[in-house]
């Protein structure tokens, strides 16, 4: 199952968000309370969210989206989940073509643990639990 962002999609951003209008992203996060949280806060930010529970169902959504022609404009990949973790759906997904940015989330905070994410395919890395303000950041400087 997945949860949405706003309830209706518009041509601009809400008052006091800090992201670009009609941006999709896709949650991957095992967790489901940090899912809700996580959906709610990118929502008010102004991104549309779609969740995933593990790798599996995120290359799942994301190839599918790629496939229909509405590719997601990016991927927040927790790094340790269950069937598949974010390692190899992130390898997985690259090697199918998947171009959008993907943003590696794990409590695993050192400059080998980011530049492991990278090597694997990532675009970025932010540590858990996440600083908001950070978070902002990172996804403002890939344009969301």
């Amino acid at each position: 199952m997945s949860e949405s962002g706003p309830d209706k999609a518009t041509d601009r951003a809400e008052p006091g968000s800090t992201c670009s209008p009609r941006r999709r992203i896709l949650l991957a996060e095992d967790n489901e309370d940090a899912r809700r949280a996580f959906s709610a806060r990118l929502g008010h930010m102004g991104l549309e969210v779609a969740t995933a529970r593990d790798g599996q169902e995120a290359c799942e959504r994301a190839l599918s989206a790629l496939r229909e022609g509405s590719p997601f404009h990016g991927i927040l990949m927790d790094m340790q989940m269950p069937v598949v973790d974010g390692f190899e759906a992130t390898r997985r997904l690259r090697t199918q073509g998947y171009k959008g940015i993907i943003i590696a989330m794990t409590a695993y905070a050192t400059e080998q643990d980011r530049e492991e994410c990278i090597r694997f395919g990532c675009d970025d890395h932010i540590s858990k639990p996440i600083d908001w303000d950070q978070l902002t950041s990172v996804l403002a400087a890939h344009r969301f």
